[in-house]
């Protein structure tokens, strides 16, 4: 309940920022384009939101609960998702600052206007479109099923039941009708920061608790697997996910914030957050995943590793277990 009133929150004070905003300029006679605040936040996305936005939307949903994951079943060798992260950063930080110039000069709105202006096809709009869309559908099933297998285990629903994401997506359409890209990135930086806090309380406790990387014994491990070198086949997939992950800039979501950021500052404060994301988030998500096969041992039928492990932790007793991870760590 306190997570979801900081969000309605958010996005009611993003909404009276918007009417009022509109309201000044109506009374200077001034006629805001109506795309561009509710798709773009008028561009004026300052330092800390343009960040705040970018970091919540790399970051999101199967960092949180798919990488715990993966570890959990192939361990060490979820560390990709590391350079696969800082490879997207380098192909942000070598296209976003030309983009951004390109589209306030062009009055470039949507993820295909730049191909389009520059091409003047038609045929090459709608294949950009379909090209863009594709891995979008993708991008966007991995975060609900992210969604459905954690709150579904932790809520005690039926893991095939669709309630969670159709309740959680209602939500997330409600704040964007309300307020546009405005809305959806402030409720961002909610939620960015309150992932970052426990991405930080999170291995603290688990270290304290249940022991961390050094009090593993690869002799009486779970999965001993884990401990042998990597098949010729995984580190193929191991660099080629890397590498083609050099072109995740171009999805519209992320597109979008590049053309909102008000100017090169934010984007560059933007860059250096995602520069040092992944070791904030995906580093202890590996870490949760291997060190709970470990926690788990005793445990069957595990639907989503990351939910048990979250229940475990809870059942240590809250607030003051919590509290003593992090003084003790």
């Amino acid at each position: 309940p306190v997570y979801f009133t900081f969000l309605f929150g958010a996005a009611i004070w993003a909404y009276c920022r918007i009417k009022k905003r509109k309201a000044v300029l109506e009374s200077k006679g001034i006629q805001e384009d109506a795309l561009s605040a509710h798709y773009l936040g008028s561009r004026t996305f300052g330092p800390v939101l343009t960040a705040a936005t970018m970091f919540a939307s790399l970051f999101s949903g199967y960092t949180v609960v798919g990488i715990p994951n993966e570890a959990y079943r192939t361990g060490w060798l979820a560390l990709r998702w590391i350079p696969s992260a800082l490879l997207i950063v380098l192909g942000y930080m070598g296209t976003g600052p030309r983009l951004r110039k390109a589209s306030v000069i062009r009055n470039h709105q949507s993820p295909a206007d730049f191909i389009t202006d520059r091409f003047r096809s038609q045929i090459l709009r709608y294949t950009t479109v379909l090209m863009q869309v594709f891995p979008a559908i993708i991008y966007l099933t991995a975060q609900c099923t992210a969604i459905k297998s954690t709150f579904n285990s932790l809520f005690g629903i039926d893991p095939d039941s669709p309630v969670s994401v159709i309740v959680i997506s209602a939500l997330i359409l409600i704040f964007e009708w309300m307020g546009g890209l405005s809305c959806v990135a402030l409720t961002d930086a909610v939620q960015g920061t309150i992932m970052a806090v426990c991405f930080i309380i999170l291995p603290c406790v688990v270290v304290t608790n249940f022991g961390g990387w050094k009090d593993l014994n690869w002799q009486t491990y779970p999965n001993q697997s884990f401990y042998q070198t990597p098949t010729g086949g995984d580190q193929w997939l191991f660099w080629n996910f890397t590498v083609i992950n050099l072109s995740f800039f171009s999805l519209p979501h992320l597109l979008q914030r590049t053309y909102s950021a008000s100017n090169l500052k934010a984007l560059k404060l933007g860059y250096k957050v995602l520069a040092v994301g992944p070791w904030l988030t995906m580093l202890p998500g590996v870490f949760l995943g291997t060190v709970g096969v470990q926690m788990l041992v005793d445990e069957d039928d595990i639907t989503s590793p990351f939910a048990s492990i979250i229940q475990k932790i809870m059942d240590l007793g809250g607030g003051k277990c919590i509290i003593s991870g992090i003084f003790r760590w």
